[in-house]
């Protein structure tokens, strides 16, 4: 799947995928009450949806955790500063 016009390989956007449906998961499920009723009668378009969003969280996950791990904490620690 790496080529020139998506810099990703399949590792990276399944993994991308699977944490970011989790992230979803969890979070409709704390919207929700603690119930999974919401996707009983969900269609494929809000399943494609689903998929594309949790592709999108994750990207947002993930630039934010690099943010956090790399810059604050190990810059600061080893003392470099930016």
């Amino acid at each position: 799947m790496k080529n020139w016009r998506f810099p990703f390989t399949d590792y990276d956007f399944y993994a991308y995928l699977a944490i970011g449906l989790v992230i979803l998961v969890f979070l409709g499920y704390a919207i929700t009450g603690c119930t999974t009723d919401i996707i009983d009668d969900w269609s494929y378009r809000q399943i494609a949806f689903a998929v594309v969003i949790a592709y999108m969280v994750e990207q947002i996950n993930a630039g934010t955790a690099t943010v956090v791990v790399d810059t604050i904490l190990f810059r600061n620690s080893a003392g470099i500063v930016a």
